[in-house]
């Protein structure tokens, strides 16, 4: 049986975790426009790509130490021993991809990316579930 605590994280992860990407897939995939009552004009368009462009990057970086670095750490040294790791930037890409999926104008093509980088954030809340509250599960 779970701890309470565990459940409550779970609860609260899993309804934030699922609230960015339905945003998203609302706009893009259904054309509900949830910034519709804000004139931004021109500015929406770059604040939006501008949002996305900083996710991309965030989940890059993430993806870069998380995976990437100890792997090259252990082919350059033979092994994980001693290897120091870093921590990304957490949460700040889900945002990114929210701010971004609100800005950019409805396309599925940039609704699948968006919701891409999103699911590929390792800092990002799917992963963080999945590192504290499915993980901790098998101790």
């Amino acid at each position: 049986m779970a701890a309470p605590e565990d459940v409550v994280a779970g609860i609260v992860f899993t309804v934030t975790g699922l609230a960015i990407p339905s945003a998203v897939a609302a706009h893009h995939f259904f054309a509900i426009d949830v910034m519709a009552f804000a004139d931004l004009g021109i500015s929406r368009y770059v604040f939006g790509w501008s949002f996305a462009v900083m996710a991309f990057a965030v989940t890059a970086l993430n993806v870069y130490l998380s995976v990437i670095a100890p792997w090259l750490y252990e082919r350059e040294t033979g092994s994980v021993q001693g290897y120091r790791g870093m921590s990304g930037l957490p949460a700040i890409g889900g945002f990114f991809v929210l701010f971004a999926g609100a800005l950019i104008p409805a396309s599925p093509v940039v609704g699948a990316g968006l919701l891409l980088v999103y699911f590929a954030d390792t800092g990002g809340l799917p992963w963080f579930f999945v590192s504290t509250v499915l993980l901790s599960a098998d101790d």
